[in-house]
């Protein structure tokens, strides 16, 4: 018959595989699948039983009790293996074969572990050998033993601990990556065991495969139907279509152990393989194209190879074969992507998705998403109305929700570091609440954007919550009149606190701070303004704090004019609460609506530096501009005193942060042409595009799947206005 394909496992994965792998294993625990199952009673029958006989149902929760490292863990009954094991799923996704005395409530007490007999497989090289005292027998390799890998050439030179005996021809080595695999013992340095020889089986011995070894004319010799070395092009599976790579030789006799230009091995059947002229037989079309791994018996830790029948109608699938798809869960495999390839298997619950690395792994159709985002059942229109449906309200600050939602894609966003490639618009950490980013005072004020966008996020389950505040943002500049974006979907979200970026921000009070700029890093101390203050009005230090703000944007890519888009297009909309950031105050009068009088109010008016103490402020009118105390910021208010300058102006602050757009000569250049009112209605055509641009260069860093999606946004609406 025909061989079981199952997914290869060579050098050039074991990286993946080790993300799947939870722990080390320090005894032989896992088992290859087999045909029968456990009875109560420690008895065994064939699977074709009733299944209420069964030692645990499929379904059932079940504790396990060993092996030391996995003492504790909880997952579900897949279905029996071997007699001596389930397959168990585990609440992290992942399958493992686990023997049957590992599990709580089993009364199965674990065996006395021996060597296995030489004698039971007389004709495979023997990974136990006769002592010399008599029938006893010694361990060709000692568990703990250091080894070095021979073969397969994919794995050649690979070094490793050995677990224990597996089979009587095989060790399962644990490698330096923490993968656990079962390695002929003749791929073993220092065996002394020879590897067995390949000849080509007769197309007679299983009449119903195809054949890797055709009769040739002479009669009895046969010759292969692909040499060794020979380069071989690959007709399927349709994710490897295309690929080609050179003949190591047969594998049974059905397939072929090539060696793809990658680096990696993989059995191909030889259907697959291009000037076979063989057809693939209607039974192997529903499943998967690889047989078993040359070299490596069979990985340990994985049941991954439940292959089933497919559906009868392709149309019908949720996923097609060779579609691309984007993996959510579980956590170690978050933000991969791959091909789905072939039909549903575990029972239409899974697919088989072939990874970027060449590896197969069966994963659950909920924890998969299309990665094109036209094959999402998602209606960005539909997001985009119901957004701008709720952007505005009376009850909110100035009326609006939207320089909130602004804010919150922009500090989600703005810790990208392009130095370690972290950080930046995907994840959406902030929502995690004992991660760093909402532990960030920078981000002080935006779990209440968070909370009020919950509701349409619940209404579109599909859509990340980073692509979620990403659009809600670009809706709201829409929506205040300002430039239109083009919203390009394709975010993952991170699923614990672990993938928060860290705190490697400058260190303030003697320890790290986040990747955000601040508002006062790096001046004097002191409120005293004869002390503070140079002849200018301007805060002692404040050049440290220009270096500050460009260590932080160049961090993330951007340059001088793009900073000052930035600041002059962001810090347009909405105001300060003391009782978050402790500044107060709005940056213009008109908060809601989109101009350049940022820009044009920073250059044209008087601005005079303000602590807590300034009651003066209160008196009048403009107590809404005294910030909290320890907090110093500019307000374009004078106590009479000094003349009462600006008392007649609308109420207006600006960070020290803001002020040094004014102060440093190059930020300043760039913010005197963006001063300019060139359209006659408080707005500048190069401001306009350069925000556009910046901004939606920050709400895209650090992403790697994005996907066009021009029907998301509206330029009419922009150009209109």
């Amino acid at each position: 018959m025909a061989r079981r394909s199952t997914p290869l496992l060579s050098a050039g994965v074991l990286g993946v595989i080790a993300w799947l792998l939870t722990s080390s294993f320090q005894s032989q625990t896992f088992v290859a699948p087999g045909p029968w199952a456990i009875l109560r009673g420690g008895q065994t029958i064939s699977r074709a039983a009733e299944e209420d006989e069964l030692l645990f149902q499929p379904g059932q929760r079940v504790t396990l009790k060993g092996p030391p490292v996995m003492v504790g863990k909880q997952g579900s009954i897949v279905g029996p293996v071997l007699d001596d094991a389930f397959a168990i799923k585990f609440d992290t996704g992942s399958i493992f074969n686990i023997a049957v005395h590992n599990i709580e409530g089993s009364g199965i007490a674990a065996p006395h572990v021996t060597a296995p007999a030489a004698t039971a497989f007389p004709s495979a090289p023997a990974a136990a050998a006769t002592a010399a005292s008599g029938d006893d027998e010694e361990l060709l390799f000692q568990p703990g033993q250091r080894v070095t890998l021979s073969g397969p050439p994919a794995m050649a030179g690979k070094q490793g601990t050995v677990v224990g005996p597996v089979l009587d021809d095989a060790f399962a080595i644990k490698f330096d990556t923490g993968s656990i695999f079962n390695i002929a013992v003749h791929n073993i340095e220092g065996s002394g065991i020879a590897a067995p020889r390949v000849t080509a089986l007769t197309a007679t011995a299983f009449p119903s495969a195809p054949t890797a070894a055709a009769t040739a004319a002479s009669g009895d010799d046969e010759e292969l139907l692909f040499q060794p070395g020979q380069r071989v092009r690959l007709s399927g599976p349709p994710a490897m279509a295309g690929k080609q790579g050179t003949v190591l030789g047969p594998e049974g006799d059905n397939a072929f152990s090539i060696q793809l230009d990658s680096g990696s091995t993989f059995n191909i059947d030889v259907y697959n393989i291009e000037g076979s002229g063989i057809a693939a037989p209607p039974s192997m079309a529903a499943k998967s194209s690889f047989a078993a791994p040359a070299g490596v018996i069979e990985p340990t830790g994985l049941g991954a190879a439940l292959f089933a029948t497919a559906a009868n109608n392709d149309e019908d699938l949720e996923f097609q074969p060779g579609e691309r798809v984007l993996i959510i869960a579980p956590p170690a495999m978050s933000g991969k992507t791959g091909q789905i390839n072939g039909p549903p298997v575990d029972n239409d619950n899974s697919f088989p998705v072939m990874l970027e690395s060449g590896s197969i792994f069966n994963i659950e159709a909920v924890n998969l998403q299309f990665a094109s985002m036209e094959r999402r059942k998602i209606s960005y229109d539909a997001v985009r109305a119901d957004l701008k449906h709720v952007m505005d309200d009376p009850n909110w600050d100035d009326g609006t929700y939207g320089p909130l939602l602004i804010r919150l894609a922009w500090h989600s966003s703005g810790t990208y570091s392009k130095h370690t490639n972290t950080g930046g618009s995907e994840g959406a950490a902030m929502r995690l609440v004992y991660g760093t980013e909402a532990k960030d005072p920078e981000n002080a004020g935006l779990d209440h954007a968070i909370k009020y966008l919950q509701p349409v996020k619940d209404k579109y389950p599909l859509m990340s919550y980073s692509d979620m505040w990403v659009l809600a943002a670009y809706v709201a500049i829409e929506h205040m009149g300002g430039p239109s974006l083009e919203f390009k979907p394709g975010r993952v979200d991170s699923l614990n606190e672990k993938d928060c970026p860290e705190l490697d921000g400058p260190a303030i009070d003697g320890k790290a701070s986040s990747r955000l700029p601040h508002a006062e890093y790096g001046l004097v101390e002191g409120f005293d303004r004869s002390k503070v203050l140079d002849s200018e009005g301007r805060i002692l230090g404040w050049e440290n704090l220009a270096q500050h703000i460009r260590d932080v944007f160049y961090r993330m890519g951007f340059n001088d004019r793009e900073i000052v888009a930035l600041m002059t297009g962001g810090h347009l909309w909405g105001r300060c609460h003391p009782e978050h950031s402790g500044y107060a105050g709005p940056w213009v009068e008109e908060m809601t609506k989109w101009s350049n009088e940022y820009a044009a109010d920073m250059i044209e008016d008087p601005w005079r530096m303000v602590s807590h103490s300034d009651t003066w402020l209160d008196g009048v009118g403009a107590e809404e501009l005294r910030p909290a105390p320890g907090k110093r910021q500019y307000v374009n208010k004078f106590p009479p005193a000094e003349g009462g300058g600006g008392l007649d102006d609308p109420n207006q602050m600006m960070l020290v942060a803001d002020m040094v757009m004014l102060w440093d000569p190059a930020f300043r250049q760039t913010l005197e042409e963006y001063a300019v009112d060139d359209t006659g209605s408080d707005d500048n055509h190069a401001l306009r595009r350069d925000f556009a641009a910046a901004y939606k260069r920050l709400t895209e860093l650090g992403t790697k799947t994005l996907t066009a999606c021009p029907f998301a946004h509206s330029p009419m609406m922009a150009s209109a206005r």
